[in-house]
Protein backbone atom coordinates (compact mmCIF):
# COMPACT_ATOMS: atom_id res chain seq x y z
CA UNK A 1 0.00 0.00 0.00
CA UNK A 2 2.71 2.41 -1.06
CA UNK A 3 1.61 5.95 -1.79
CA UNK A 4 4.00 7.78 -4.10
CA UNK A 5 5.64 10.73 -2.37
CA UNK A 6 4.57 13.06 -5.19
CA UNK A 7 0.92 12.28 -4.39
CA UNK A 8 1.60 13.03 -0.72
CA UNK A 9 3.19 16.32 -1.67
CA UNK A 10 0.15 17.17 -3.80
CA UNK A 11 -2.16 16.35 -0.89
CA UNK A 12 -0.02 18.45 1.48
CA UNK A 13 -0.07 21.38 -0.93
CA UNK A 14 -3.80 21.03 -1.44
CA UNK A 15 -4.33 20.93 2.33
CA UNK A 16 -2.29 24.11 2.78
CA UNK A 17 -4.22 25.87 0.02
CA UNK A 18 -7.56 24.84 1.50
CA UNK A 19 -6.56 26.03 4.96
CA UNK A 20 -5.35 29.39 3.63
CA UNK A 21 -8.52 29.85 1.60
CA UNK A 22 -10.62 29.08 4.68
CA UNK A 23 -8.71 31.64 6.73
CA UNK A 24 -9.20 34.33 4.10
CA UNK A 25 -12.88 33.43 3.74
CA UNK A 26 -13.42 33.64 7.51
CA UNK A 27 -11.72 37.02 7.62
CA UNK A 28 -13.71 38.39 4.70
CA UNK A 29 -17.05 37.12 6.00
CA UNK A 30 -16.28 38.39 9.49
CA UNK A 31 -15.38 41.86 8.25
CA UNK A 32 -18.47 41.93 6.04
CA UNK A 33 -20.68 40.96 8.96
CA UNK A 34 -19.13 43.70 11.10
CA UNK A 35 -19.87 46.39 8.52
CA UNK A 36 -23.29 44.96 7.71
CA UNK A 37 -24.40 45.08 11.36
CA UNK A 38 -23.95 48.79 11.82
CA UNK A 39 -22.96 51.33 9.16
CA UNK A 40 -22.89 54.23 11.58
CA UNK A 41 -19.48 55.96 11.52
CA UNK A 42 -19.91 56.92 15.18
CA UNK A 43 -19.36 53.29 16.08
CA UNK A 44 -15.92 53.21 14.45
CA UNK A 45 -14.28 52.30 17.75
CA UNK A 46 -16.48 49.22 18.00
CA UNK A 47 -15.38 48.24 14.52
CA UNK A 48 -11.74 48.76 15.40
CA UNK A 49 -12.12 46.53 18.45
CA UNK A 50 -13.86 43.88 16.41
CA UNK A 51 -11.16 44.07 13.75
CA UNK A 52 -8.47 43.66 16.40
CA UNK A 53 -10.29 40.62 17.77
CA UNK A 54 -10.57 39.21 14.27
CA UNK A 55 -6.87 39.79 13.68
CA UNK A 56 -6.12 37.91 16.89
CA UNK A 57 -8.33 35.06 15.73
CA UNK A 58 -6.54 34.99 12.38
CA UNK A 59 -3.16 34.89 14.13
CA UNK A 60 -4.35 32.00 16.30
CA UNK A 61 -5.66 30.19 13.22
CA UNK A 62 -2.36 30.75 11.40
CA UNK A 63 -0.52 29.35 14.42
CA UNK A 64 -2.75 26.27 14.31
CA UNK A 65 -2.12 25.90 10.58
CA UNK A 66 1.61 26.08 11.22
CA UNK A 67 1.35 23.36 13.88
CA UNK A 68 -0.62 21.15 11.46
CA UNK A 69 1.93 21.77 8.72
CA UNK A 70 4.70 20.69 11.11
CA UNK A 71 2.73 17.55 11.94
CA UNK A 72 2.28 16.83 8.23
CA UNK A 73 6.01 17.23 7.64
CA UNK A 74 6.77 14.94 10.59
CA UNK A 75 4.28 12.33 9.36
CA UNK A 76 5.77 12.53 5.87
CA UNK A 77 9.27 11.95 7.22
CA UNK A 78 8.03 8.97 9.24
CA UNK A 79 6.41 7.55 6.11
CA UNK A 80 9.65 8.02 4.16
CA UNK A 81 11.56 6.24 6.93
CA UNK A 82 9.05 3.39 6.83
CA UNK A 83 9.34 3.11 3.06
CA UNK A 84 13.12 2.95 3.31
CA UNK A 85 12.85 0.23 5.96
CA UNK A 86 10.48 -1.67 3.68
CA UNK A 87 12.99 -1.50 0.82
CA UNK A 88 15.80 -2.64 3.13
CA UNK A 89 13.68 -5.53 4.40
CA UNK A 90 12.89 -6.66 0.86
CA UNK A 91 16.59 -6.64 0.01
CA UNK A 92 17.38 -8.69 3.10
CA UNK A 93 14.57 -11.16 2.31
CA UNK A 94 15.87 -11.58 -1.24
CA UNK A 95 19.36 -12.23 0.13
CA UNK A 96 18.05 -14.79 2.63
CA UNK A 97 16.05 -16.56 -0.07
CA UNK A 98 19.11 -16.81 -2.30
CA UNK A 99 21.18 -18.14 0.63
CA UNK A 100 18.44 -20.66 1.40
CA UNK A 101 18.41 -21.84 -2.21
CA UNK A 102 22.19 -22.24 -2.16
CA UNK A 103 21.95 -24.25 1.06
CA UNK A 104 19.18 -26.47 -0.36
CA UNK A 105 21.26 -27.15 -3.48
CA UNK A 106 24.25 -28.02 -1.31
CA UNK A 107 22.15 -30.35 0.84
CA UNK A 108 20.67 -32.05 -2.23
CA UNK A 109 24.16 -32.55 -3.63
CA UNK A 110 25.32 -34.10 -0.36
CA UNK A 111 22.25 -36.36 -0.22
CA UNK A 112 22.94 -37.58 -3.76
CA UNK A 113 26.53 -38.24 -2.83
CA UNK A 114 25.48 -40.20 0.26
CA UNK A 115 22.97 -42.22 -1.81
CA UNK A 116 25.72 -43.07 -4.30
CA UNK A 117 28.02 -44.20 -1.47
CA UNK A 118 25.19 -46.27 -0.01
CA UNK A 119 24.57 -48.01 -3.35
CA UNK A 120 28.30 -48.72 -3.71
CA UNK A 121 28.44 -50.19 -0.23
CA UNK A 122 25.55 -52.56 -1.00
Amino acid sequence: MDVPSDKLEIKNKQMKKVLKILLVAILVFSINSIYAQDKNLDNLNKYELKILKLEEKVEKAEFKVQKYEEKIIEADSIMQYGKQNQVDARIQIAFLISEENKYIKKQNKEIKELNKRKKRAD
